[in-house]
């Protein structure tokens, strides 16, 4: 990595991930008051594809502590960088694996809104 000095800037060359700290420099990120993020319950692997496994890990983490969320495809595909029916398939396999139920919600006119997930602990 590069460190380079010009007009009141500090450019930096090389792999540096999102959040700008270089790699190998970060500390244990605080979950919750006095716990850090290495002591937190790890959500379990689900067996199968690789994008079954990323849309469960992506899901574990905006759970609630009642394993439920509720955000739209449309964002889990955006926010794991993968397309809409990637998702879609993800998310079949997880229900024939058992790890997932999911339930449709509806808005008050009668319009569907987004699914509700149910994460299934194993």
């Amino acid at each position: 990595m590069r460190i380079r000095h010009g007009r009141g800037r500090l450019w930096i060359r090389g792999p540096v991930p999102r959040n700008g700290v270089p790699f190998g420099r970060r500390r244990p990120r605080k979950i919750e008051k006095g716990v850090t993020h290495d002591e937190q319950p790890q959500p379990p692997v689900p067996p199968g594809p690789h994008r079954a496994v990323a849309v469960y890990l992506y899901l574990h983490d905006r759970a609630g502590k009642d394993y439920t969320c509720w955000p739209a495809i449309a964002t889990i595909a955006r926010d794991l960088k993968y397309s809409e029916s990637t998702i879609r398939r993800a998310i079949g396999d997880l229900r024939k694996a058992g790890l997932l139920e999911t339930e449709q919600r509806y808005r008050d006119n009668g319009g569907k809104s987004s699914l509700l997930f149910k994460l299934q602990q194993a």
